[in-house]
């Protein structure tokens, strides 16, 4: 195969900025976001790659032009975590946490629908709930690729991130954004983030189309002593190294009706044409329609999208402008088919949809494991490349 699974391993601590600047933020401290974007890890892992490659070589010219278009040299995968030997994904929002009344001791469990619905905006919904009255939270969480949802979730599968991290407050220098100079006198605080423990790294893999062969076989003898790589805001430095233990899941699992189409990276609302003149939630809801012609969308599990990127520099005028939106990684769609299917064979269904509808984007499936990574039809073609817009498929035990 042509890809490579690479681990980042942080270096001090690190901070990871969501594009706006630091002005007007004395008083304040600007948290660090609690793992990088898409654009920052491929951003760091280009700069390694011309460090190996010279980008006057013809061979290699189409590797550093931008922007890539339809036909992609170089693929991102959505980010993984790696904590103690496993490897976790972005759980769909359906895993709830949850306190017992009685006991008080906390447990993870899926949503399941009641069977009552109700009319929204873009189409009739069913109300969703535990299985018992306990309370629960919803928080953005992680699970072990390898878990099979169902209606309790075992707690060592499941992880918060907030609970792995600590933050650091840090002074800084404050720049005029204009000028490209410091302004005298003018400081301003970050907060950082460091792992509580040293088992802890990001992943991604990278995928090289056929004619880089030689470039991909220059990084790996590079990354056998592995790299150091500026990453993130604030000079930030990750040590790269090539994770040849990682293998992709593999499990099977019974028929079911019901599935959960679950965002692994976030997805970008207004970088697409849409036929409807409706809001973001509604066209989500249409692109789970387009994958899913033979299912029943009975929930829809997103917050309101948020922009990424595009903050105005001056101090005066200081907001997002020209921001791509994106829906969080962990936003799902619930789907109910009237027959229970085969996993394998919902899966073909869909990757013959995308085939078919698709026909200004490249190849739609991404091969992640026996957890397939798709593209929802709506995601541009660019913002594949990165990493964004993929989603897995997961059966949901079914207990009607």
């Amino acid at each position: 195969m042509n890809d490579i699974s690479l681990s980042i391993h942080m270096h001090d601590s690190w901070y990871f900025r969501d594009g706006r600047n630091h002005n007007g933020s004395t008083q304040v401290a600007a948290s660090s976001q609690l793992f990088p974007s898409q654009r920052t890890i491929l951003g760091a892992l280009m700069a390694l790659l011309k460090e190996e490659i010279k980008t006057d070589d013809p061979h290699y010219h189409r590797l550093f032009k931008a922007p890539w278009g339809n036909a992609a040299p170089l693929r991102i995968s959505p980010l993984r975590l790696q904590y103690k030997k496993d490897t976790y994904v972005p759980a769909p929002r359906l895993i709830v946490e949850c306190l017992s009344e009685q006991a008080r001791q906390k447990h993870y469990e899926c949503l399941q629908p009641t069977g009552t619905s109700y009319t929204a905006d873009f189409g009739r919904l069913h109300e969703l709930k535990l299985s018992s009255n306990d309370e629960y939270v919803h928080r953005p969480l992680w699970m072990k690729d390898s878990v099979i949802l169902s209606n309790e979730m075992p707690e060592n599968s499941i992880l918060d991130l907030t609970n792995l991290l600590t933050h650091e407050t840090r002074l800084g220098i404050a720049l005029n954004a204009k000028n490209k100079q410091a302004e005298t006198g003018q400081l301003y605080l970050t907060e950082h983030i460091r792992p509580q423990e040293d088992e802890f790294a990001f992943s991604v893999s990278l995928f090289f189309a056929p004619e880089l062969q030689e470039c991909k076989e220059k990084l790996c003898q590079r990354l056998n002593s592995g790299a150091w790589v500026r990453f993130g805001a604030e000079g930030r430095l990750a040590y790269i190294t090539q994770d040849k233990s990682y293998c992709p899941p593999s499990f099977s699992v019974p028929p079911s009706r019901l599935f959960v189409a679950s965002l692994l990276s976030p997805l970008s609302t207004n970088v697409v044409t849409s036929e409807s003149a409706s809001g973001p939630h509604q066209w989500l809801a249409e692109q789970v329609k387009a994958c899913f012609p033979d299912g029943e969308l009975l929930n829809l599990l997103a917050d309101k999208p948020r922009p990424i990127g595009g903050w105005q520099n001056y101090r005066d005028t200081a907001g997002a402008v020209d921001s791509l939106h994106y829906f969080d990684a962990g936003s799902c769609a619930l789907i109910r088919f009237a027959q229970p299917q085969q996993f394998d064979d919902v899966t073909e269904q869909l990757e013959l949809c995308q085939n078919k509808q698709q026909a200004r984007c490249s190849n739609t499936q991404l091969n992640y494991g026996s957890i397939p990574g798709h593209y929802f039809l709506g995601a541009h073609a660019n913002q594949q490349h990165y990493g964004y817009g993929h989603y897995m498929l997961l059966p949901l035990e079914d207990k009607k």
